[in-house]
């Protein structure tokens, strides 16, 4: 099991990331895509990129609730699909991460082999 101190820092980057992706997702601003054809096929790449980008600042944020979640319940830190620990080194990476390196490696094995196929 983990030391206290490293599930405080960990915790603690958790909910730095979260509050910095509220705040960023809350101050999103209007894109202006008026003009002419070309300030308006701009501003739509630039609304489709934006959408894009809050898509994935909402699921981080889905990662985040959940890895703090884990915490409040003591599986913080398991790896989802063999149940053994999740290096601290690999967590100190991402704090999100929720499967092992061996899992992770699987997948994205099974991932190849599939587009491949």
């Amino acid at each position: 099991m983990f030391k206290k101190s490293f599930l405080d820092k960990m915790k603690q980057e958790l909910i730095n990331q979260k509050q910095q992706l509220q705040t960023k997702l809350l101050q999103e601003e209007e894109i202006d895509t008026q003009g002419d054809d070309v300030d308006h096929i701009q501003g739509n790449i630039l609304a489709n990129i934006s959408k894009r980008l809050s898509e994935r600042d909402s699921a981080k944020l889905i990662q985040i609730d959940k890895a703090l979640q884990k915490m409040e319940d003591s599986s913080y830190g398991m790896c989802e699909e063999c149940d053994e620990e999740i290096f601290e080194k690999r967590l100190s990476f991402n704090p999100c991460f929720s499967i092992c390196v061996s899992c992770a490696e699987q997948q994205e094995f099974e991932a190849k082999k599939k587009r491949v196929s």
